[in-house]
């Protein structure tokens, strides 16, 4: 009777990646700064505001690639390419493209990379070779649904209307239904304060060169 023999093959499938950002720390900027005096043109931004994170990235110190990987293909990071930090059990884990491309994992946080991975979610390998990484504190926009960017453009002005358009975008993609265009009652008297979306504005002049405003700090409520 003749034996049949049965092989397992175990072929990777590919899984979604998810950036999933180890967010250092959040802030709000805005630019001006409450108190900075300046003109603008029309057409110009009067002021902006975003949600910014701080993240930390990594660069590979030898100048040979990070190359490792169990796949037909191997995986691939560049000595000038960075790596951001991604959450992981790992002490310290960091992949390109936000969590999308190949991810380095510092098993003991000793400043090397041990295993790599094909994305920030698939199961890592050991490296023939730990490759040293140096890491830095970047300030960037992270790719994310409550990321947001809000702008206040300056588009003209009647002996008595200031006129100005208020836009919102999220991921840097601008929303239709985010933008709106207003109009403000002048007096003939500066300086004078209007309030746009919350945001305190205080107008010195309007003439031929543009507008020449202020942001006002925000006042707290005191209960």
């Amino acid at each position: 009777m003749k034996q049949i023999r049965i092989f397992a093959c175990l072929v990777a499938v590919p899984i979604a990646a998810s950036a999933d950002v180890n967010r250092v720390h959040e802030r709000i900027v805005s630019d001006p700064n409450a108190g900075v005096v300046r003109t603008v043109s029309v057409g110009s931004i009067i002021r902006e505001q975003g949600r910014f994170y701080i993240v930390d990235e990594a660069i590979t110190t030898v100048s040979r690639p990070m190359r490792g990987g169990r796949w037909v293909i191997p995986l691939t990071v560049n000595p000038d390419q960075p790596l951001t930090q991604v959450s992981s059990n790992a002490k310290f884990k960091a992949c390109t493209n936000a969590g999308t491309g190949p991810c380095g994992l510092d098993d003991d946080g000793n400043g090397t990379f041990d295993r790599m991975a094909q994305d920030s979610v698939s199961l890592a390998v050991k490296l023939k070779e730990p490759v040293p990484y140096v890491t830095k504190t970047q300030t960037r926009v992270v790719d994310d649904p409550k990321n947001f960017k809000q702008v206040i453009l300056y588009t003209g002005a009647t002996g008595d209307t200031l006129r100005l358009s208020y836009r919102e975008f999220s991921n840097n993609m601008a929303r239709p239904a985010f933008t709106e265009e207003l109009t403000i009652p002048l007096s003939k008297q500066f300086p004078q304060d209007v309030a746009v979306k919350d945001v305190r504005i205080r107008i010195h002049k309007i003439d031929g060169l543009g507008l020449t405003y202020e942001i006002l700090p925000v006042v707290s409520e005191r209960g």
